[in-house]
């Protein structure tokens, strides 16, 4: 798989987990103050509009897009790390240096999607069992 190709699937990755984090992000920032204020009054009117597309539209854009997406990731980062025995180099030495690992934008994009992923898919399961 090529550079381009890779950061093409990290991109598409980051794309499929945009609209959940966007919906966190708005549903975090509107508590931030009365939503008679912005900008917590237009992050309300976001999060009630993916309230408003139902319960399948949620479904999909919450939980099915950002699990693709974090899948896509995941398997773009195990592909990567088995191929490229230079980034396996890179992340030994991740702790005496972190530049080596930003030379490969979309491996640090993959990398990132999975992280959003874990900690989406761990504060939604929390939600979930708080009710």
């Amino acid at each position: 798989m090529t550079r381009s190709s890779r950061f093409s699937v990290a991109v598409l990755a980051a794309l499929l987990a945009a609209p959940a984090a966007l919906f966190f992000l708005a549903a975090i920032g509107r508590t931030l103050q009365p939503t008679t204020h912005e900008p917590a009054r237009t992050l309300d009117v976001l999060v009630n509009w993916f309230l408003g597309l139902g319960g399948l539209g949620l479904l999909v854009l919450l939980v099915v897009l950002p699990f693709v997406g974090a899948v896509i990731a995941a398997a773009l980062l195990w592909r990567t790390w088995r191929a490229d025995p230079a980034l396996r180099s890179d992340l030994a030495v991740l702790g005496r240096a972190v530049l080596p690992f930003l030379r490969r934008p979309a491996v640090f994009l993959a990398a990132l999607v999975v992280v959003f992923g874990a900690a989406y898919f761990a504060a939604l399961f929390v939600h979930a069992l708080a009710g």
